[in-house]
């Protein structure tokens, strides 16, 4: 498992996802305010097949976020173990 590029907003994260094709992406959904929200949505209109890992307080708020594969959701309080084992699920093969 390898980091392949990290962003700060959502425009950073479109040009970096574009750039670095990651098998998983992590996003936080409140982070900045409401920006996550859209970031997904964009990658799913952009990357329909992409694996995202959303990362919320709040349970259910990654429902609906657009088309494609549906993202796997983590509360911001998930260990380490937990996130990875996400990430590990999230780049199997056998996604669409």
């Amino acid at each position: 498992m390898e980091i392949v590029c990290e962003a700060i907003d959502a425009a950073a994260v479109l040009r970096e996802f574009a750039v670095c094709a990651p098998d998983v992406t992590i996003i936080d959904l409140q982070r900045p305010p409401g920006e996550g929200w859209r970031t997904v949505k964009t990658l799913r209109m952009k990357f329909p097949s992409c694996a995202i890992v959303v990362l919320t307080t709040y349970p259910g708020e990654g429902d609906g976020v657009g088309n494609g594969v549906p993202p796997t959701e983590l509360p911001k309080t998930a260990s380490g173990v937990e996130v990875i084992a996400a990430v590990r699920r999230g780049a199997q093969p056998s996604r669409p």
